[in-house]
Parts: C-alpha cells; structure tokens; sequence
C-alpha cells in the first residue's frame, strides 16, 4: 500500500468467529444457471434471500488429505547457515504481497519434492512479526517411497527466480499449511487477531500500479507509468456481485471495499454509494495488515485482475470467491462468475482494454453501465 492514507467511511464492524480451515472441495460439481442483468446506474440494491442457493454454497462438506509434515526450528543455529543439507530460502521479495506468495509457495513446494528445509524472511508483510518462519524438515507422505537422490540441496535464490520456477511437485496442502502458520491463520483468528461473528463480504478493488494519472490543466487525462499486462474489471461487475449476494443473504450484509488509492474510477463510483448505503464501507490507503484481517474473515470476495488474488486462498475457511469472466463459461468450485450479458459490448471491452494504458477512453469504459449475467458454481 502507498503511505498515503484515506479513509471515506469506516464502520465499526469486526471480523467473524465461525471459521473452519480451508479444504480443498470436492471433484463432483453442480451448477445452477441463474442469469439476471444488473445496471451501473442503480445506488440501491434489491433482492429477497434465496435460501436453497445459500444452503447450497454454505453447507456443503469439504475434505482435505493432509500429508505434509514438518518439524520446526524454533531458532537456526548461528554457526550454521543451514539447520539441514538441504535448505530452501528466498534472498530478497520480487514484487508486492501476490507475487510474494507465490514465490514462496514455489519455494515451498520444491522443499517438499526434496524432502528439505524452508526458511522465509519475516518481513514478508509490513507490520507482521510471524510466530514461526523456519522449518528444519517438509516432506509429503504421498512421496514417502519415491526414490530420491541423496544429497540435494536446493539453497538460497532471488525471489524473481522463486517466483519464475516450476516445482517438480506442489500438494497445495503444504504451502498453505506453512503459509498459515508463518500467518497465524487458525479457525478462528487472522494474523493474530479474533475474527468476529458479524459475517461480511470484501470487494479487492484494484489501483496503484494500474491506475496512475490525474487531468491536465486543459482538461484532458494524462496517465501515468502503469502495468500494461493488468486491466481494470469493470466497476459493473462489483455491482453484478452485490446484487447476487444480497439476492441470497438479505439487504443487511456488510460490503467492506478495499482501495488502495482513489485512482481507479471503481473507487470513485463506491465512494458516492458509500455516503447513499450505510451497508457499504469504503476502505481507502489502510494499512495492509487490517485490510488483509478483514478480507480473509470475509464470507465472501469479489477478486480484482492480478496476483493479489492468490492472498485468499490462505482464508482459514471456504470463501464463495466471485470472479469477472471475458465470457460464460464453467469454473471451479466455490466460485461465482460473472460477465457482461452482451456478447457484442464483452467483446468491445475485450478488445479496448486488453493492452492496458490507463487512457481517459478505457477509464470510461471501465465505468459503463453493462449488464451482468453469472453463473454459481457449487460442489
């Protein structure tokens, strides 16, 4: 997050307690079709709780195999720099919070192919000190008789090169058991804190790198340096996903809504609504640490284009994630997709934002009233 710091409107609202560890859900699907169309132009949302969807997407069981197992070093030894033969490390981030855990989500997944240590900095986060970082020992039950070659070591490496590798192995249970250990992330707290029993969704609202610019003094947009391989989502979608999730649990939900910066006109858009809807919280410039809390105790999240989506797979239970899609088709479980309902203006959108370069025309685009359709895909 930038230093800069706003707050538009800021609830009083906690984090919620009836959490249970994320699993990985079953292979069997049932999707049910349900298409409605949304406007931009609406500032009030409508809908009665349907409450068979939300039995379907709440109530389900999930199962996780957990094989990895691992000892940890409470402190490595200073006359050894590797507790192990073989020891994974990063030296030095690539990149903000979504890269990083990939990085070490790869790392992870290598020291469990050679049955190795890892160790992760602790300064992955600002302001997080981990209660464990360091693990002495990670291997996978599955790989238990898979002959390896004696002595590998796998070392310490950039974290752009972490982040551009391919593991021979990755059991997903693993990195994200250590990822939440290096988080404290258990059922019932997030980064060291409660989370409440007020239930709540978050909408991640992409800006900063994406979204730099300002208007000239004659008027005209000027962008600045941004990421040409990440768009915006358009400001319609974050409305297809409201109405959705009020259709099913009822006007009184709470929509916390992250921002990093005003600049995205998405921001803009949930600025006014904020001041029109008492159920809307606008969350602009925190610090990263009391975003992430809430988003990770959310019922419920709508992603923004990027790696940052990666963070909510470390929620300590099964989030309905809602996603944008270019165009309909079939997911993966527990998520909602949803897309504009014209094939035509999809296409149009497709094809003005695709090159990213944070034009007045494509900001303009970004905030036109589509219409949405979604699919919810239940497992």
């Amino acid at each position: 997050m930038d230093d800069q710091r706003h707050t538009r409107k800021v609830g009083a609202h906690g984090f919620a307690t009836d959490m249970r560890s994320l699993e990985i859900p079953r292979k069997t699907c049932v999707v049910s079709l349900l298409l409605f169309a949304t406007s931009i132009g609406h500032v009030i949302f409508s809908g009665e709780a349907k409450g068979h969807i939300k039995n379907l997407l709440y109530s389900l069981p999930v199962t996780i195999e957990d094989q990895c197992q691992h000892f940890v070093a409470i402190a490595r030894p200073a006359t050894d720099s590797h507790v192990s033969d073989c020891y994974c490390e990063t030296a030095g981030w690539y990149g903000r919070l979504g890269n990083r855990l990939s990085s070490t989500s790869k790392m992870i997944s290598e020291a469990e192919s050679l049955s190795c240590g890892v160790h992760i900095p602790k300064d992955m986060l600002s302001g997080w000190v981990p209660p464990e970082h360091s693990w002495v020992h990670v291997r996978n039950e599955s790989l238990h008789n898979v002959s390896m070659t004696k002595n590998n070591t796998c070392g310490s490496r950039e974290g752009q090169i972490w982040f551009r590798s391919n593991p021979p192995f990755s059991s997903r249970s693993c990195h994200l058991q250590l990822l939440r250990k290096y988080f404290n992330i258990n059922q019932t707290h997030v980064l060291g804190k409660t989370c409440s029993s007020t239930e709540h969704v978050a909408l991640h609202l992409r800006s900063g790198d994406v979204a730099r610019g300002g208007w000239s003094e004659a008027g005209t947009y000027k962008p600045g340096g941004v990421h040409h391989g990440y768009g915006l989502f358009p400001t319609a979608f974050y409305i297809s996903a409201m109405r959705e999730i009020r259709a099913r649990r009822g006007r009184e939900v709470s929509f916390f809504v992250f921002c990093e910066t005003m600049e995205n006109p998405t921001c803009e858009y949930f600025q006014k609504l904020s001041v029109l809807d008492q159920n809307v919280v606008l969350r602009v410039g925190q610090p990263l640490i009391d975003d992430l809390r809430l988003m990770l105790c959310s019922s419920e999240v709508a992603e923004s284009n990027g790696s940052f989506r990666d963070v909510f797979g470390l929620s300590p239970k099964p989030q309905v994630r809602h996603a944008f899609s270019n165009t309909p088709r079939h997911s993966e479980c527990s998520r909602v997709l949803h897309w504009i309902s014209s094939s035509q203006q999809a296409a149009n959108y497709v094809n003005d934002t695709k090159e990213w370069k944070n034009t007045g025309f494509q900001r303009h685009e970004v905030n036109a009233a589509y219409e949405f359709n979604h699919t919810e895909i239940v497992c």
